[in-house]
């Protein structure tokens, strides 16, 4: 069997989903389908010849402080009295000359958050790679109002600052693991429907321009959803209210302006199935959206880097990679 599947958006229909997991398609190393040159064209990333300059952005945010997303308690929409404000933590890349960033939400079935595994070590990794990342840390506890709200308030804040982080405003890419890979496809595909009015901030595009999902949590129907993940973003009330089950069901929102994504998975994860990812391959493959789907045939749910597993923690370097390909 091989070691992961790497297909394109335009292959990852539900045959050779099948078929590449099947003991017939058997390879040492990791491997790829080659299709023609017409299948695998991919959208052209914008050439920004502008070199980045952020040294002083680095010097000033180097020890990573919480930076509040609103100025005011005042101003966060259904935010209750004992919640603080939301805010990110910027890791921002000393030699970002092309002014590339992540925004990443961790893990932890909107209940808790993942901080420092699924959050600050990525951020610190992207680094080393020379792009900027900032961890978001949205509200747990909250149903989707409130979560939905921080993820779109975050890409505004970056993009709206992006002069002081001394990053691209149109190279903003949103990250999440398991419920925050729920979270960063809600971003995918939700991105206009906020109308918030605080104040500027609120005026700036929330629509990301690139996706990364780390094992998501992709829909939220029966024998496909983690329970608590469902439960706690839509509310007990909601929990199996049909119309927000398939509104906020992920593989059923993508349309022909979803952005490009990247999606990693391992098979034998038991607390989120990998047809989560598998599905959500092939609706962006019916749109014609770019997608890179790398799913491992060791490993669990959870592993955040993966540096302990020799062939999942490659998901890092080809994440790297694909972004590079868009110009970060």
């Amino acid at each position: 069997m091989r070691k992961k599947i790497l297909l394109s958006a335009l292959l990852c229909s539900s045959l050779m989903l099948s078929a590449c997991q099947s003991s017939h398609c058997k390879s040492e190393n990791a491997a790829s389908v080659t299709p023609s040159k017409e299948a695998t064209a991919k959208p052209t990333p914008t050439i920004n010849s502008k070199i980045y300059d952020s040294t002083a952005a680095a010097e000033k945010y180097s020890s990573h402080p919480f930076l509040e997303l609103w100025n005011s308690k005042d101003n966060v929409p259904f935010l209750n009295e004992l919640s603080s404000i939301p805010k990110i933590i910027p890791y921002i890349a000393q030699n970002n000359t092309n002014g590339g960033c992540v925004i990443i939400c961790p893990g932890g079935g909107y209940v808790q958050l993942a901080i420092d595994k699924e959050g600050r070590e990525p951020a610190a990794a992207f680094n080393e790679n020379n792009i900027t990342a900032f961890v978001l840390q949205y509200r747990t506890s909250y149903t989707y109002e409130g979560v939905m709200t921080d993820v779109f308030r975050a890409i505004r804040y970056v993009r709206a600052n992006s002069e002081e982080f001394g990053i691209d405003p149109d190279k903003i890419s949103v990250m999440g693991f398991s419920a925050g890979g729920h979270l960063a496809s809600m971003s995918l595909e939700h991105y206009d429907e906020d109308k918030q009015n605080a104040d500027e901030i609120d005026k700036v595009s929330a629509k990301p321009n690139l996706g990364i999902l780390c094992y998501p949590v992709i829909s939220l129907k029966d024998n496909m959803t983690h329970e608590l993940t469902r439960k706690t973003f839509l509310g007990s009330d909601n929990e199996h209210n049909e119309d927000l089950i398939k509104k906020y069901s992920a593989e059923e929102g993508v349309t022909k302006d979803t952005p490009p994504v990247f999606i990693w998975h391992c098979a034998p994860d038991k607390a989120v199935l990998v047809e989560n990812s598998m599905d959500f391959a092939k609706a962006l493959e019916k749109k014609g959206i770019d997608c890179e789907l790398h799913i491992y045939q060791t490993g669990a749910h959870g592993l955040g880097l993966a540096k302990d597993n020799d062939e999942v923690k490659e998901w890092f370097n080809d994440c790297v990679k694909w972004l590079k390909s868009y110009g970060y």
